[in-house]
């Protein structure tokens, strides 16, 4: 049985990846000032893993090194795979205010749909439950500069799987949590464009059990130059002047795991050869889902030579359209003098160019003879068995 407000709740993405129990972060942890908490400083090029599960710790160690004093594993690069095929699901972006009774307000800068009310029991306890609501945002449609009165400041939040744990079967689930512009305007228009190039996020649009079947990327940071405001003093109350101030900052950057994109390629080879109905070999398709993206070069296949080059110096080598050997070749190419009336013309340019007669040489019937024993012109035969044959 559900219990209503509690468990029938299917609104958080939070909830159906299961519990939290690793958090990356960009910062450093906070250091105490004064009877005060200050954020951490940047850690350059490096991700914070904070796990406090003594098994996960263990077995991230071995990949991503030995923990500091304060428990904290600190890498430059994180394998991940990521739950949702939808960016907006997979990268959650908000507007979202805190208050020292904690979450306050959720909005897009044009509706806000969530918000804290206080309630009273009849036990005079008070309560700050969030409910969700449809209320005008007091910025909307301004641009980003205009600040809320409200508080509420832009908001992304990343969730993801480690790989090195989803490959042991341990789909434990991580969140980055981050509030730069650029970290979220690249984040969200870079998950779209790779589910474009890919086909998808999360499953591998081909068998691949090398990956368990799910699109591997790895995130790193690079460092990228900004364009900061400039604020006045204290005592003007950090107004900003209108001027902007060159900066770097180090953001975050998502690519797909190369050695999966040469793998995705050599597969997209394999179907463009099926498409061209040249039959693959077992140990090709073996080889492309035991994850071996050389498999593709066992395939043995005629080619024909570009006609710029030689044939036996042409590089590179095109594919032939189908897969018919040598002397059905032949025979159709036979097929193809005798039965058809317009390979005169066609004739005096072969025989221009592959045996150095000119245009004006008449066809004497042992040239043709030569011609249907050699079978030479790949191009003309090749192009004539497309237009009139079904393999």
């Amino acid at each position: 049985m559900a219990i209503r407000g509690l468990t029938d709740r299917r609104d958080s993405d939070r909830s159906i990846l299961g519990r939290i129990e690793i958090t990356v972060f960009k910062g450093a942890r906070k250091v105490s000032t004064q009877n005060r908490k200050k954020a951490g400083e940047s850690l350059g090029d490096k991700y914070r893993i904070v796990c406090s599960n003594p098994r996960l710790l263990k077995i991230l160690k071995t990949s991503y090194g030995e923990p500091d004093e304060n428990g904290d594993i600190l890498t430059d690069t994180l394998n991940v795979v990521f739950p949702f095929d939808e960016p907006d699901r997979t990268f959650n972006t908000s507007m979202v205010a805190y208050s020292h009774s904690g979450l306050d307000v959720v909005c897009d800068r044009h509706t806000i749909t969530q918000e804290s009310v206080q309630v009273q029991d009849s036990k005079g306890n008070v309560f700050r439950p969030i409910k969700p609501c449809n209320k005008p945002c007091p910025v909307a449609d301004q641009p980003m500069g205009f600040e809320c009165p409200k508080g509420c400041k832009p908001t992304g939040v990343l969730y993801f799987y480690l790989r090195e744990l989803l490959e042991i079967d341990l789909m434990v689930p991580c969140k980055l949590t981050v509030h730069s512009y650029n970290d979220i305007t690249y984040i969200s228009s870079r998950l779209e464009a790779l589910q474009q190039e890919i086909g998808s996020i999360t499953n591998s649009p081909f068998p691949c059990f090398r990956t368990k079947h799910k699109v591997p990327f790895t995130m790193t940071r690079s460092q990228i130059n900004i364009k900061r405001p400039v604020v006045g003093t204290k005592e003007e109350g950090y107004k900003r002047t209108g001027k902007n101030a060159n900066g770097i900052t180090w953001a975050v950057e998502v690519n797909p795991d190369h050695e999966f994109m040469t793998l995705l390629q050599a597969w997209r080879m394999a179907e463009e050869l099926k498409n061209r109905q040249i039959a693959l070999p077992g140990r090709v398709v073996a080889g492309l889902l035991g994850g071996d993206p050389a498999a593709v070069n066992y395939i043995d296949v005629d080619v024909i030579a570009t006609q710029e080059q030689p044939q036996e110096q042409s590089s590179p080598m095109t594919l032939m359209p189908s897969t018919i050997n040598t002397e059905e070749r032949r025979e159709l190419f036979k097929i193809f003098l005798e039965e058809n009336e317009w390979t005169k013309e066609a004739f005096q340019t072969m025989l221009s160019n592959e045996y150095g007669y000119t245009k004006t040489t008449e066809i004497m019937a042992h040239q043709i003879d030569d011609i249907k024993a050699d079978a030479k012109n790949h191009e003309l035969r090749d192009r004539y068995i497309d237009m009139i044959v079904e393999f």
